[in-house]
C-alpha cells in the first residue's frame, strides 16, 4: 500500500556524503569529522540542492508503469539529526561522547538540513518516515545521554514534523523505554513505527487508548528482520489479528521490524539474503490480504 523508495546503501551515507562534499565535514579514521565550515555554511543549501537517486527513480517508477494508481501511496524516509550527529564526530577518539550528539550547534544545524529534506520529500510522498534508531540507545529510563533534554529533543523533532507537508512518522528500532515512549506521543508526528516482532515487549508500551488520546497511529512491525526464519502465513496473521484487537482503528499499517541488511550474516551470499527478504515480504503481503 504504502512502497519505500529502496535504500541498497547505507542510510547515513546517502545523508552525510552531500555535507562532505560541501566541505562541512571530512573522513578521518573512516570516520566523519566536523571541519570549521560546518559551522559556517549554511546546510539548508546543501539541502535544497540534495538529489536521492533512489527517490527519483520510485517516484518516475510508479508513474511510468502505472502502479501510482494501484497504492495508496508512496512513502520516502529520512535519517533523523540525533542518528546523523551519532555518526559525525568533533574530535578523538571517535565515541559516542564525542560526537555531534554532544554538541547543540550540531544538533541544531542537522535538525535544519533534515528540516528542508523531509519538506522536499513531503511535496511528493504521502509519507516522511524520519529514522531515529539512537533515540532507544540513548533516551533510557534512568535519564537520557549526554546531556540532552526531552524538551531539546521534542523542539527538535517538532521542528522536522512541522515541515512535512504530508503524513509524519518516525521509525525507531529496538527495544523502547517508557521515557521514550512518553516523549514521542507527546510530538506532533502522526505515525509511530517500532519492531515489535523482534521486541514483543514494545507492545506493552502502548494501548489504544494512549495512542488516541495523543492523535496517533502506529505502524507495526510484524515480520523479524534479525532471524532468517520465513515466518509461516497463518504465524504472521495470528500476530496482526492480535495487534488489531488491542490497537483497533489506530492500527494503520503492517510492515517489516526494519530493514533487512541485519540478515545478510545468516546467509553465504547477499543473493541468499536478498531471496529471503523477499520470501518475508511475500508473507507479510499475503497475511496483510486478510484483513483487507
Amino acid at each position: 500500500d504504502y512502497p519505500c523508495y529502496p535504500q541498497l546503501r547505507s542510510f547515513i551515507d546517502m545523508f552525510l556524503d552531500p555535507l562532505m562534499e560541501a566541505k562541512a565535514l571530512k573522513r578521518a579514521e573512516n570516520v566523519y569529522v566536523v571541519d570549521y565550515p560546518f559551522y559556517t555554511l549554511n546546510l539548508d543549501d546543501v539541502a535544497e540542492q540534495l538529489e536521492i537517486p533512489e527517490f527519483t527513480w520510485s517516484i518516475d517508477f510508479l508513474a511510468s508503469t502505472g502502479l501510482s494508481s494501484k497504492i495508496k501511496g508512496f512513502r520516502a524516509c529520512v535519517t533523523g539529526p540525533y542518528t546523523l550527529a551519532s555518526q559525525v564526530y568533533i574530535k578523538p577518539p571517535y565515541t559516542l561522547s564525542n560526537s555531534g550528539l554532544s554538541s547543540r550547534a550540531v544538533v541544531d544545524k542537522l535538525t535544519s538540513y533534515v528540516s528542508v529534506i523531509a519538506e522536499r520529500f513531503s511535496e511528493k510522498a504521502s509519507i516522511v518516515s524520519i529514522d531515529e534508531p539512537i533515540l532507544s540507545v540513548i533516551v533510557e529510563d534512568r535519564g537520557i545521554q549526554l546531556g540532552l533534554s526531552e524538551d531539546s529533543v521534542r523542539s527538535s523533532l517538532n521542528r522536522i514534523f512541522k515541515s512535512i507537508k504530508s503524513t509524519s512518522s518516525i521509525h525507531v528500532c529496538g527495544y523502547l523505554s517508557n521515557r521514550l515512549v512518553r516523549l514521542l506521543v507527546s510530538t506532533d508526528v502522526k505515525v509511530l513505527d517500532h519492531e515489535f516482532k523482534d521486541w514483543p515487549k514494545n507492545l506493552e508500551l502502548f494501548s489504544k487508548e494512549l495512542l488516541l488520546s495523543n492523535n496517533k497511529l502506529l505502524a507495526l512491525g510484524s515480520i523479524s528482520t534479525k532471524s532468517p526464519k520465513i515466518e509461516a502465513v497463518d504465524e504472521v496473521k495470528s500476530f496482526i489479528s492480535k495487534a488489531r484487537e488491542k490497537f483497533g482503528e489506530t492500527l494503520f499499517i503492517v510492515k517489516p521490524d526494519c530493514g533487512f541488511k541485519g540478515l545478510r550474516s545468516s546467509f553465504k551470499t547477499a543473493e541468499e539474503a536478498y531471496a529471503a527478504s523477499l520470501s518475508k515480504l511475500k508473507v507479510l503481503v499475503e497475511a496483510a490480504k486478510a484483513f483487507n
